[in-house]
């Protein structure tokens, strides 16, 4: 990241230091049974890096449908929640999911084909006006490896999808984050912080739900908000042997200029994928 890019991190007041009225006007927590105190914390996020770890190491390559719905609007935000709102495009995509070598941060490669494996060129999708991508791993920051790079507090707890989770909220350390991500307009290009909430089963240790939005606002590029929220379930992709948490929607939110995008991602048909290789004389 550039000078610039550190200071307005540097500036961001993030939601670790919430006051308990702004948490109680958090939408994102209206069912917060609060914390008293802090003192789980340090055995919450040992026992969620242990299940990430274990998690990344059982990884096969997945393959997916993946269905776009994008939409999106000029001067004023969707406030409408039907599926799909004033300009609209629908995609189908075979999503691939490859996991990295250990020590990476990134941990997944991701990317699309058209649905019968075929290369595709996002680019001259010309009624898509912005593609979001790379949630298999959105948990990433709180893998033992990563956890140095942010800053965590303990809310308290929730009950999501007949689970009682603990609730989590993270922010991204400036000066030493190595795993961000970017947002690319034209020729233009900046590093994206964020800071987001988890809700961690309280048995398993795995995380049902992630939201995740800006540490700051990227005046300077345009970019006043990107929100995303990923939903993960259980499930066993054809050809592989164990349970795998993976994320089934994902909404993604953003303001940039004057145009509001949504795109709501949904996966289903997961399974091992596997690629061949023929020699032909």
């Amino acid at each position: 990241m550039s000078h610039a890019e550190l200071e307005t991190y540097n500036r961001a007041r993030s939601l670790v230091e919430w006051t308990p009225a702004e948490i109680k006007q958090s939408p994102y927590l209206y069912k917060l049974r609060a914390a008293e105190n802090d003192e789980t914390l340090p055995d919450i996020l040992k026992r969620v890096g242990e299940r990430a770890a274990s998690m990344i190491a059982e990884f096969r390559n997945i393959a997916c449908d993946e269905r776009v719905y994008s939409e999106w609007n000029v001067g004023s935000p969707i406030v409408t929640w039907r599926e799909m709102g004033p300009n609209e495009s629908t995609y189908h995509f075979l999503y691939i999911i490859i996991p990295r070598p250990a020590g990476d941060p990134r941990m997944f490669t991701e990317y699309r084909t058209d649905p019968r494996g075929n290369p595709i060129d996002l680019t001259r999708q010309t009624d898509l006006r912005l593609i979001t991508t790379n949630f298999t791993g959105s948990w990433a920051y709180f893998n033992s490896s990563n956890q140095v790079e942010s800053r965590f507090r303990y809310f308290g707890e929730e009950s999501l999808r007949k689970r009682l989770c603990y609730v989590v909220g993270f922010a991204q350390t400036p000066d030493i984050t190595r795993n961000f991500t970017t947002f690319e307009a034209g020729n233009r290009s900046a590093a994206i912080l964020v800071q987001g909430l988890a809700w961690i089963d309280e048995e398993s240790f795995h995380i049902v739900k992630i939201e995740t939005w800006l540490l700051a606002p990227r005046k300077d590029i345009g970019l006043d908000s990107q929100d995303t929220t990923v939903d993960y379930f259980p499930t066993l992709p054809g050809g592989v042997a164990n349970v795998l948490w993976l994320p089934k929607e994902v909404t993604v939110l953003v303001h940039y200029g004057n145009v509001f995008v949504r795109n709501t991602h949904r996966y289903s048909g997961f399974k091992l994928f596997q690629t061949h290789a023929v020699i032909t004389r």
